[in-house]
């Protein structure tokens, strides 16, 4: 759990990079530390964004099976 956390994390703080860099706001990276004039901004582990993309992911994944096996009951 704490890999695919891990892996998560460092994908929204890369989309962030991405996002900050194409709307020209100047900024300076640390880790998962933001640095804006102004603010700082962490992208943390406890990010709920994080956790409900993981959650979101497996019940993705589990209706496709459930709806798959449905489906090929039904024609073959």
């Amino acid at each position: 759990m704490d890999g695919i956390l891990y892996i998560l994390q460092v994908g929204s703080a890369e989309a962030f990079q991405l996002f900050l860099a194409v709307s020209t706001v100047p900024f300076q990276r640390e880790g998962f530390v933001f640095h804006l004039p102004g603010v700082s901004i962490e992208v943390a582990e406890q990010c709920s964004g994080i956790r409900s993309s993981l959650a979101l992911l497996i019940t993705s994944v589990l209706a496709g099976i459930f709806f798959w096996i449905g489906f090929g009951r039904r024609f073959f």
